[in-house]
């Protein structure tokens, strides 16, 4: 890591702003595999200040109050029913609509952050749910808490405190998760997934398949529903490998009660392959793009039901 000409500058503490550039410098050098070197330079600079606007960002949008969450779907394929909504978290865009959330949880990382945009996600979409029951439209929500979430040491006792304000089934409720990395604590993770699961909170394994831990995961875990990886049901049409891993999942819930659903179906071909399957559950564009909490509700009472035995949204539907 080599430091500016300039260094420390007019910075009042020289010795943050040193080892902050060499955790972004390591962290590049993750990035690509973890092997290697990285010289901290105007690029990596460049990086650095962009994740500072970012996080101020998230910060002026959590004082404001103006962070949104939009509801995607999950839809029984044969049916058309309903199955699920999961809750995606928005940001304000400069243009008024709303920003997708992948740099600004980015930017959070490993701040406390992180941990009040959890808790905010988890606050709205309970109130959400709780509503909808309320207006006797009853919807089950599935919310995706982050992996620094499940790093604070209260994490769960906040989860009963917050399904405690609510009047709602808490089987109307699950808690999505992806696997951890190899550098954090499986063990750990397992072990406070099983308290949530104690709540009465269903629980959710999202990508599986993208990392090595799903088997662990599935072994260890009450899952009640399990999401295939986005890339593997994107090779379902030209690769065998990835119809024998949806196969021997399909096997797994015939066996374990578990439900599995495709994520990332983007087209009417592998919605029918996923039929021809056995795989009846899916979350895609070609399903419903993520909508508002009322769009959500028009959609639920006019398209998304079953009409004469057919999902409507299968009729002329080529995408």
């Amino acid at each position: 890591m080599y430091p500016f000409d300039d260094f420390p500058g007019n910075s009042p503490d020289p010795a943050y702003v040193l080892c902050n550039r060499a955790y972004v410098a390591m962290n590049q050098v993750k990035v690509r595999g973890g092997a290697g070197s990285r010289m901290f330079d105007e690029e990596l600079n460049g990086i650095v200040e962009e994740r500072h606007t970012l996080r101020e960002q998230v910060v002026n949008s959590l004082r404001s109050k103006t962070l949104g969450v939009v509801y995607q779907p999950v839809v029984d394929l044969l049916s058309g029913e309903l199955v699920s909504a999961e809750a995606l978290l928005r940001f304000p865009g400069a243009d008024g609509d709303w920003d997708l959330p992948a740099p600004y949880l980015a930017a959070a990382a490993a701040t406390r952050h992180m941990w009040e945009l959890d808790r905010w996600v988890l606050d709205s979409s309970l109130a959400q749910a709780e509503r909808w029951a309320e207006e006797g439209d009853p919807k089950r929500v599935s919310i995706n808490l982050s992996h620094d979430y499940f790093r604070q040491i209260d994490c769960v006792q906040m989860l009963m405190d917050l399904l405690r304000k609510r009047a709602l089934s808490r089987s109307l409720i699950q808690v999505e998760v992806t696997e951890p990395s190899d550098s954090e604590d499986l063990q750990g993770f397992i072990s406070i997934l099983g308290r949530i699961s104690d709540l009465g909170v269903d629980l959710v394994l999202d990508d599986f398949g993208k990392g090595p831990s799903s088997l662990a995961m599935l072994q260890h875990v009450p899952f009640s529903e399990v999401k295939i990886h986005r890339e593997i049901v994107d090779g379902l049409m030209d690769r065998a490998p990835n119809v024998a891993v949806v196969e021997a999942l399909l096997a797994f819930a015939r066996a374990g009660g578990v439900r599995i659903v495709a994520k990332g179906v983007e087209r009417s071909k592998q919605r029918r392959l996923l039929c021809d399957l056995g795989c009846r559950f899916a979350q895609g564009f070609a399903v419903a793009k993520p909508l508002a909490a009322d769009v959500l509700s028009r959609w639920h009472q006019t398209t998304g039901l079953p009409t004469g035995g057919m999902p409507a949204w299968r009729h002329g539907d080529a995408i």
